[in-house]
């Protein structure tokens, strides 16, 4: 996943020609500490876990304003993708498994580099390994 921005992605996703559940993890993030304009350290915390199929109607817009409608705050969306081995869209109790593992993760402060993450304005983050922990 090298795209810049979510829509960037869901557009590479749906070109496929492979069916695919979308991952996603929403975020909140406690600052601990402000090294700089661009630095920060702080804490990150999974607050919402959902999965959809991938579908060129998908857009950040709606994602934002469907997690903003829950009312749990949230700072980051962490994304991937899920697919079945037969070509077939997969199966939603699939994706439970692949969501805790997500969360878990973040929790953990494992190493994130293989899920994007952006912001609430769907641009990517690089997040290094002490501002996941």
């Amino acid at each position: 996943m090298d795209r810049t921005d979510f829509d960037d992605l869901i557009a590479e996703g749906v070109e496929s020609d492979v069916s695919q559940r979308l991952l996603l993890v929403l975020l909140s993030i406690e600052v601990a500490e402000q090294r700089g304009p661009d630095e920060a350290s702080g804490t990150l915390t999974p607050v919402m876990a959902n999965d959809l199929e991938l579908a060129p109607e998908i857009s950040f817009e709606a994602l934002v304003a469907e997690a903003d409608s829950v009312g749990q705050p949230w700072d980051m969306v962490m994304v991937s993708t899920l697919t079945d081995q037969g070509g077939r869209m997969p199966e939603r109790d699939l994706a439970t498994p692949h969501l805790e593992k997500m969360a878990d993760d973040v929790v953990q402060g494992r190493d994130l580099s293989a899920y994007a993450i952006f912001d609430r304005s769907g641009n990517r983050l690089a997040l290094n390994p002490e501002s996941t922990g």
